[in-house]
């Protein structure tokens, strides 16, 4: 009798505590950070809530770039400074963050640096644990984002297609995922970059799917002085992946 109570009390404890792991929340928030502030080249972020010294930081997200970030859930400060001059408060704000996937896009100048931070909610998510490589029937997802201060609304079409790709991209301005296959043959896209108002081409960008992005989310990232071809942050596209 006694060795049928222990077994059931054996028992008790190892439903309770499987009971107690299955409803175990995630307690992990993850950000990417991108930096588009056109004259800030490198930015620290203290993700941690907690007071730290910066010198102690040494992950930096350069201009054009991104970085993941990860931190407990629940309400966080988080703060962004200039790397090369940490008394050169970028963001500084607290946030309630779940389990989730968040970005961080930050823009503007020094002086007048301007922050979109978005939960994301339809994050395209692809399957490869069945696919070939190399594979002929790759996808890439991609969307657009305005980080251009000063730019007009913006159009983006294919080079080799009448119709839009982007109808109407403001500043701040993040379109949707959208799929492009990224087959051996067919891999590389010309984007034009034109204005809203008068259809001028303002570039043209060419993307490629490789394998850095193949099975991937991307953002091309409009960002830089409008209206400028040179200097430290002239007008451009730059390629960010995400997972």
């Amino acid at each position: 009798m006694k060795r049928i109570y222990k077994l059931l009390f054996i028992a008790a404890i190892a439903f309770t505590s499987c009971k107690d792991f299955n409803t175990t929340k995630p307690t992990t928030a993850t950000v990417t950070v991108i930096n588009a502030i056109t004259d800030v080249p490198n930015v620290k972020m203290n993700i941690t809530g907690k007071a730290i010294s910066w010198k102690n930081i040494t992950q930096q997200v350069a201009y054009g770039a991104r970085e993941f970030y990860y931190t407990t859930t629940g309400l966080i400060s988080l703060h962004v400074v200039s790397a090369l001059d940490t008394t050169k408060v970028l963001f500084n704000n607290t946030v309630n963050l779940q389990s989730k996937v968040y970005t961080m896009y930050l823009t503007g100048t020094a002086v007048q640096s301007d922050t979109i931070f978005r939960e994301e909610i339809n994050y395209p998510f692809i399957r490869t644990d069945q696919v070939k490589v190399p594979s002929e029937d790759s996808v890439v997802n991609v969307r657009f984002v305005n980080l251009s201060v000063g730019s007009p609304a913006l159009k983006v079409k294919l080079s080799t297609v009448t119709t839009n790709e982007v109808d109407n991209l403001p500043y701040k301005g993040i379109t949707a995922f959208k799929a492009y296959p990224a087959r051996l043959t067919s891999t590389a896209y010309s984007f034009q970059v034109r204005r809203v108002d008068t259809d001028a081409l303002v570039t043209t960008f060419n993307f490629s799917a490789t394998s850095a992005n193949k099975f991937r989310n991307v953002a091309l990232v409009i960002s830089g002085v409008f209206g400028t071809t040179t200097g430290t942050a002239p007008f451009g596209i730059s390629v960010v992946n995400y997972f």
